[in-house]
């Protein structure tokens, strides 16, 4: 409901961020340490208190596809350590 003229598109972090440098190198690293016929799943932007969630399907995942790989990504960058 704003006037045209008083709106300004600024864009979209999530797209308009440089890639970082380093990401070619990491991402061939990563083909090199999982084969492409492996399975892979990710569980992104996870909150604190996920975590026996995204475990427990894991394991469930896991029965089914036993060389299941999880990369886990938490939402907040403080958590990584974790």
């Amino acid at each position: 409901g704003a006037r045209p003229d008083q709106v300004v598109a600024l864009g979209n972090l999530k797209f308009d961020i440089a890639v970082p440098e380093q990401l070619p190198a990491f991402v061939d690293d990563f083909h090199a340490r999982v084969p492409a016929t492996r399975p892979v799943w990710i569980a992104a932007s996870t909150h604190e208190g996920e975590e026996a969630a995204v475990i427990e399907l894991h394991r469930r995942l896991a029965r089914q596809f036993p060389n299941l790989l999880l990369v886990w990504a938490p939402r907040h960058p403080e958590r990584f350590p974790k």
